[in-house]
C-alpha cells in the first residue's frame, strides 16, 4: 500500500514529522522552516531528542546555531532523567523477580531501546509495568517497601472493586521522594483485553533485552503493535511521539507480526482503535503497509477521527479533548450495537475513583454508588446556561 498524506503541510509541519522520518526533509523547502514554531511543536509533541538527534546528524541545514543549543541542552537533561528512570525500572523489575512477582516492563526504557537504540532518544514520564492481576496487590505491597505509596488510598475492598472492574485498568504508585511514578496494568487499556497476562506460558515465550545490565522481558512486535495504537488512541493521538513509536515498530515487524496484531485486534474487536493509528502512520509518515490492512483504514469512522487528529496536531497549543469528547469518540469506535451499549453502560453506571475517592461509604450503602455516579457525571457535563 502506497503512503500518502491526507493534507498539505508547509514546511516547519513537513521538518517535524521528520523527526519521525528524515526522509521526508526531501519534500520541504528548509530555507522556509519557522524554527520557533518547530522547537515549540517538538517540545509539544515530546520529539526534542528526536529532533536534535537529526540536527546532530546534519538533516536539518539552516537551523539556528542558538535553537541547536537550546535542543541540545533540553536533550541532555531528557536523557540524564530517563537514564535514572531506566536504572529505577531494572531496580523495580529486580525486586520482583526475586519475590516471584512477574513484571513486564513496556513503553519507557525498553521501548527507546527496542524501537530506538538509545535510552535518550524517547521522552517518557513514568514507569509502565504489566502484571497478572492476581499479583497487583502482592507487588504494591512489595513496592511501598521500596518507598512507594498509591497516589490515592483505598480501603481493601474498594482495592478489590478496582481490579475486578472493567473501566479500571492501572494502579499508580508515586515514590515522592524521587519523584518517580510507576504504574502496574492488568491491562494495557481500559476497553479491551487484548494480553493473556494469566498464562504462564505466553511469559516464558517473551523475548528479553538487557537494560542496565539487567534482562528484562519485552512484548513481542505483533503484541506491541496493537499495544501501542491502543494507547495513542486512547489519548487521541495528542502527541506525534506515540506515531514515531508505532512507526518504529512497524518498520520492525514481520509478514506474522502484522497477522498476529490484525488477528488479535479482530479477535478483541478493537480493529477501529488499530486502524485509527495505522491511518496515522501511513497520512503522517508515509509509512507503507500491508494490504490487508486497507479495509481497515478506509473506514469513514477512522478516516473522520485520523483528519480531526492531523488538523490539530500542527496547532501551538495542545487541543486533546475534553473528557465528553473522549467519550463520545470512543463510542464511535466501538462496532456493532452490543459492544457499543456495553461501553455506554460502563462508562454511565459503574462506579470508580470518581467517586471512591469522593465519598467513603460503608459496606452496607456501596449500592448509593450507582446514583452518585450519574449525579456526578451530570453535574461535570451539564450544559451551562
Amino acid at each position: 500500500m502506497n503512503g500518502s498524506r491526507s493534507l498539505r503541510r508547509d514546511a516547519t509541519e513537513t521538518a517535524l514529522l521528520a523527526c519521525i522520518d528524515p526522509a521526508l526533509l526531501a519534500s520541504a523547502d528548509v530555507t522556509r522552516v519557522d524554527w520557533p514554531r518547530l522547537e515549540r511543536l517538538a517540545a509539544r509533541h515530546f520529539l526534542v531528542p528526536l529532533l536534535h538527534h537529526h540536527a546532530a546528524h546534519d538533516r536539518f541545514p539552516g537551523m539556528p546555531k542558538a535553537m541547536f543549543a537550546s535542543l541540545w541542552a533540553r536533550a541532555e537533561a531528557i536523557g540524564r532523567r530517563s537514564r535514572e528512570m531506566a536504572r529505577e525500572m531494572v531496580r523495580v523489575h529486580r525486586t520482583a523477580a526475586e519475590a516471584g512477582i512477574r513484571l513486564l516492563p513496556y513503553k519507557g526504557p525498553t521501548l527507546a531501546l527496542s524501537a530506538f537504540g538509545a535510552i535518550g532518544l524517547r521522552e517518557f514520564g513514568d514507569l509502565d509495568f504489566l502484571v497478572w492481576r492476581d499479583d497487583v496487590l502482592s507487588a504494591k505491597r512489595l513496592l511501598a517497601e521500596a518507598g512507594y505509596r498509591p497516589q490515592f488510598e483505598l480501603p481493601p475492598e474498594l482495592e478489590a472493586e478496582l481490579l475486578a472492574s472493567h473501566r479500571h485498568y492501572e494502579y499508580p504508585l508515586m515514590d515522592e521522594a524521587r519523584g518517580f511514578l510507576v504504574e502496574l496494568h492488568w491491562r494495557p487499556d481500559p476497553e479491551v483485553d487484548v494480553l493473556p497476562l494469566a498464562d504462564g506460558a505466553w511469559w516464558d515465550r517473551l523475548p528479553q533485552i538487557e537494560v542496565e545490565g539487567h534482562r528484562v522481558p519485552v512484548l513481542a512486535n505483533g503484541d506491541l503493535m496493537l499495544v501501542l495504537a491502543l494507547h495513542g488512541t486512547k489519548h487521541l493521538w495528542h502527541s506525534l511521539s506515540w506515531v514515531a513509536d508505532l512507526a518504529r515498530v512497524a518498520a520492525g515487524c514481520t509478514p506474522a507480526d502484522w497477522a498476529h496484531a490484525l488477528e488479535l485486534a479482530a479477535r478483541a474487536d478493537c480493529e477501529r482503535r488499530l486502524a485509527l493509528g495505522l491511518r496515522l502512520l501511513r497520512d503522517l509518515a508515509g509509512v507503507r503497509l500491508p494490504e490487508e490492512c486497507s479495509r481497515l483504514l478506509d473506514d469513514p469512522v477512522v478516516a473522520r477521527l485520523a483528519r480531526m487528529i492531523e488538523e490539530r496536531a500542527f496547532q501551538d497549543i495542545t487541543q486533546a479533548g475534553g473528557a465528553a469528547e473522549h467519550v463520545r469518540i470512543n463510542w464511535s469506535l466501538e462496532r456493532g450495537k452490543r459492544s457499543t451499549w456495553r461501553y455506554v453502560a460502563r462508562s454511565l453506571f459503574e462506579p470508580g475513583l470518581g467517586e471512591w475517592t469522593r465519598w467513603h461509604l460503608p459496606r452496607q450503602l456501596r449500592l448509593l454508588y450507582y446514583p452518585l455516579r450519574l449525579a456526578r457525571l451530570a453535574g461535570k457535563y451539564a450544559v451551562r446556561g
